[in-house]
C-alpha cells in the first residue's frame, strides 16, 4: 500500500478577512471611537460645570462667612460710648485716609465703588477690651505734657499695659459743637505688657502712664474710652482687587493687603437703616446717598434726638452684602453674547422692581472665545453691638 499523500501548502485555498470585511471593521471602530469621544466630551463638560460651580460656591461661602464674622464684632467697645465719642472732632483728610484715625463711633463704613459694576470696600472697626467698655471719668483737671504724662482715671479696674485709649476732652459739649480727642497707649513709650498698672488709691483712682503726641487739656468733663490691647484693636478694610477678596490692617502703617478668597469679581454693600429707633429696618441705603456717604459719617455730629440726617451713625442697624463669584475654570462654550451673565443683587418679592430699595443689576460680558461661570451670594448681618448697646 502506497503512502497517503497530503495536499501541498501551495495548493491549499488561502483563507482570511476580505478587504470589505476589513473596511467594515474599521468603520465600526471609528464609530465606536466617535461615540466614546462624544461621551467623554459631555462628561468633561459636566465635570467642568460641577467643578466650577463647586469652586464658586466654596469661594462665595468663605467670603460671606468671613465678612459676616467680622461685622458681628463691629462696634464692640465703641458702641457703649457712642454718645460721647460722636462728639469727637472729625479727622482731617479724604475719607479713605480719615477712616484710619477717626474717633467717631462708626462700627463699619462702606466706601462705595464708582458704579454698580465696580466693587465697594468695607471698613470694620471694633475694640477688644475685656472689662471696661463705657467711658471712664478722668479724675483731675490740667494740661498733659507731650511725651510723658500721668492720666488719673476714676476706675478701679479694666486697664492694662498696652491698652489703646481714646481721650475725650469734653464729653459733655452741647451739640452740634465737637471736642478734640486723642489716642494714647497705656505705658507708652516704654510699654512692658507684663507689668501691671498701679493699684487704685483710696478714692478708686488709678494713675495711667501715657505719652501724648502733643499737649492735651483735660477738663471737668473729660473721659477716656478703653479699646483694649493696642495690637488687637481692629480697623480693617475689606476690598476686591484683581478678582481677589483681601483685607488690609489700617492700624499698622506697614501692613500689606492679605488675600482671603480668590475669584471674587464684585462686592456690594448697603446700610440697613432704622429711621424711628424701633429696632426694625425701615429701608436699605447705598453708601453714595446722603446722609450715609463716607464723608457724612466721618463728619457726623452729636444730637440728643435720634435723627438720621443729623447723626446718621445712630440709625445704622445692619448691613447686607452681595458678592459675585466666578469659577476657577474657563469655558470656551460661554462666548458672548449667549454666555453673558446678567446679575441682580438685593432683589425683593415686589413685582414692581422700582419698589425694591437698593436693588442693583448689571451684566458681565464674556469674551468672544469663551468665559467664566458666575454665582451670586447675599447675606444680611445685624450689628449686634449697635442694636444692643447704642445709647442715642
Amino acid at each position: 500500500m502506497s503512502p497517503q499523500r497530503h495536499p501541498s501548502p501551495l495548493r491549499r485555498r488561502a483563507r482570511g478577512a476580505s478587504l470589505i470585511e476589513i473596511m467594515v471593521g474599521v468603520l465600526i471602530g471609528l464609530i465606536a471611537v466617535l461615540v466614546i469621544y462624544q461621551i467623554f466630551t459631555v462628561a468633561e463638560g459636566l465635570k467642568r460645570n460641577t467643578t466650577g460651580a463647586a469652586d464658586a460656591q466654596q469661594n462665595g461661602l468663605l467670603s460671606t462667612f468671613t465678612l459676616a464674622l467680622e461685622l458681628n464684632s463691629a462696634g464692640n467697645g465703641i458702641s457703649p460710648a457712642a454718645a460721647r465719642l460722636v462728639r469727637c472732632a472729625p479727622a482731617a483728610g479724604a475719607p479713605d485716609q480719615a477712616i484710619k484715625v477717626t474717633r467717631k463711633p462708626i462700627p463699619a463704613l462702606i466706601e462705595p465703588g464708582a458704579s454698580d459694576d465696580l466693587p465697594d470696600a468695607l471698613v470694620v472697626i471694633y475694640g477688644t477690651a475685656t472689662s471696661t467698655t463705657d467711658a471712664s471719668e478722668v479724675a483731675s483737671v490740667g494740661t498733659l505734657a507731650a511725651g510723658a504724662a500721668i492720666l488719673p482715671v476714676r476706675s478701679p479696674n479694666g486697664f492694662h499695659q498696652g491698652d489703646q485709649l481714646v481721650l475725650i476732652q469734653d464729653a459733655g459739649v452741647p451739640p452740634p459743637a465737637t471736642t478734640p480727642c486723642a489716642s494714647n497707649v497705656v505705658g507708652a513709650p516704654a510699654i512692658v505688657v507684663t507689668a501691671p498698672v498701679p493699684a487704685p488709691d483710696a478714692n478708686g483712682v488709678v494713675a495711667l502712664t501715657i505719652a501724648p503726641a502733643t499737649p492735651f487739656d483735660v477738663t471737668n468733663n473729660s473721659m477716656v474710652v478703653n479699646l483694649g490691647p493696642s495690637n488687637q484693636t481692629q480697623r480693617v478694610r475689606y476690598s476686591v482687587a484683581n478678582d481677589t477678596l483681601q483685607s488690609l490692617d489700617l492700624v499698622n502703617p506697614a501692613a500689606v493687603a492679605v488675600p482671603l478668597a480668590s475669584n471674587v469679581v464684585n462686592m456690594k454693600a448697603q446700610y440697613g437703616i432704622d429711621n424711628n429707633n424701633d429696632g426694625i429696618i425701615d429701608t436699605w441705603i447705598k453708601a453714595d446717598v446722603a446722609p450715609f456717604t463716607p464723608t457724612d459719617l466721618l463728619n457726623a455730629v452729636h444730637s440728643d434726638a435720634n435723627v438720621c440726617n443729623v447723626n446718621p451713625i445712630s440709625c445704622i442697624r445692619a448691613f447686607r452684602i452681595g458678592l459675585i463669584v466666578r469659577s476657577d475654570q474657563w469655558d470656551r462654550n460661554l462666548a458672548t453674547p449667549a454666555g453673558d451673565f446678567a446679575w441682580t443683587l438685593f432683589d425683593c418679592e415686589d413685582p414692581v422692581k422700582a419698589n425694591c430699595p437698593g436693588r442693583m443689576t448689571g451684566t458681565i460680558v464674556q469674551a468672544a472665545d469663551g468665559g467664566w461661570r458666575y454665582r451670586v451670594f447675599e447675606t444680611v448681618v445685624p450689628l449686634r453691638n449697635q442694636v444692643w448697646m447704642y445709647n442715642p
